[in-house]
């Protein structure tokens, strides 16, 4: 039940002014609450429904009457575009939803990338995802940290694919659905050799880049030596660029730089190429999105003048990246997945020598927004309160 309150029209009669008996004041402007109805004539009946158009109301909408009854707003306007309506919205609603300075913080707050330890690696079996429990717990580590590795699962072909389709669909890009990572003969791509892999995100060039990427650890050899996985939590990276070197930040929030793919000598001939920033904030200023990769950048397309102080923020930033206490470091065993948020952490590989043994792993991705929708229904199937995670597809929730 929420607190009891008074209401105030402001002079103009475009602004409610709710407040609350504990002091608190929600301030709404007429438009708001009155497209916000929620009468059954105004709650959409089902998805992509709305019962009349905005542009049918007039410009100079106002207040012409407010009052609270039985726990629920009323109000009434001019030139209503529904016949006989009154807008009408419980005061529970009301206080859940007030978006004042304070309540917005302390959204954003809760919602907010927390910062995890390096020297713990998150962990849970693969018999746990059998729960919608266990499933919850994952995610919740998932979105904690970034990543969580499952153990012991099968090591069968697409045995990765099995369980991201607990989470969502799998998403195909121009490797396909599912795809093996091991040293090749005749490699296209850094990644199938025995070189190390330098901090970076899968395939920043799409429009949207995959969300979720998975690793399964099919073979691991005892007598390989190296090949170690490293993340780095580039949210993390960005917060230290932002409070070092301000300027730095703003420069890689404003100044885009190319990634490509353009190989026209694959089986299957590609050409990707677009331009956007490393880093993009929102409108409350939060980053809301990073993208990094150095081994795909193309040509930089952007005025002279701005050219020095792009590298010179791009250097910091890698200098960032790469420092050791930021490194999650970690050797996959056979039976492994790694599953981790490819728009927050940046991964790499140390390089590997396989004289007799074997590093085999198998990928796919599922999109992002699969994976919350997942975690945010489980928590509403097993009476869970959590606010919506930050995660890096472009918004603070």
């Amino acid at each position: 039940m929420a607190p009891k309150a008074q209401l105030r029209v402001s002079d103009d009669k475009c602004n409610l002014f709710i407040c609350w008996e504990d002091g608190h004041v929600t301030q709404s402007h007429v438009k708001r609450l009155r497209f916000h109805c929620r009468c059954e004539r105004c709650l959409p009946s089902f998805s992509g429904m709305m019962p009349v158009d905005r542009d049918a109301f007039p410009e100079d909408m106002i207040i012409v009457k407010a009052f609270i009854e039985d726990e629920i707003l009323h109000m009434e306007i001019n030139q209503e575009a529904m016949e006989n309506h009154v807008t009408t919205i419980p005061m529970g609603w009301l206080r859940d939803n007030c978006h004042c300075e304070t309540c917005m913080t302390t959204a954003i707050t809760q919602s907010d990338i927390k910062f995890g330890n390096p020297k713990e690696i998150p962990r849970v079996s693969n018999e746990s995802l059998e729960s919608k429990q266990g499933k919850f717990e994952f995610l919740r580590k998932f979105f904690d940290d970034g990543f969580c590795i499952v153990e012991n699962v099968p090591k069968e072909h697409r045995a990765a694919a099995k369980v991201s389709r607990m989470f969502g669909c799998i998403r195909s890009t121009l490797y396909g659905e599912v795809w093996d990572v091991k040293n090749e003969v005749d490699p296209r791509n850094a990644a199938y050799t025995v070189f190390g892999l330098p901090f970076h995100m899968d395939l920043p060039f799409y429009e949207a880049m995959p969300g979720v990427q998975l690793l399964h650890a099919m073979e691991f050899d005892s007598s390989v030596q190296g090949g170690e996985s490293q993340l780095v939590d580039l949210y993390h990276a960005a917060d230290i660029l932002r409070r070092e070197s301000p300027e730095d930040f703003k420069v890689l929030c404003r100044v885009p730089v190319t990634f490509q793919t353009i190989d026209l000598i694959r089986p299957e001939p590609c050409w990707y190429e677009s331009a956007k920033t490393h880093i993009e904030v929102d409108y409350f200023g939060n980053v809301v999105s990073i993208l990094w990769h150095p081994g795909l950048e193309g040509q930089l397309r952007i005025r002279p003048e701005d050219e020095g102080a792009y590298y010179k923020a791009y250097v910091n930033f890698m200098k960032i990246v790469k420092r050791t206490e930021l490194e999650y470091l970690f050797r996959l065993k056979p039976g492994d997945l790694i599953i981790f948020n490819n728009r927050r952490m940046s991964h790499a590989r140390k390089g590997f020598t396989q004289s007799s043994g074997v590093r085999h792993l198998q990928g796919n991705y599922i999109n992002l927004d699969d994976m919350k929708s997942t975690y945010m229904v489980l928590a509403n199937q097993l009476g869970k309160k959590i606010a919506p995670p930050k995660c890096g597809n472009r918004s603070w929730f």
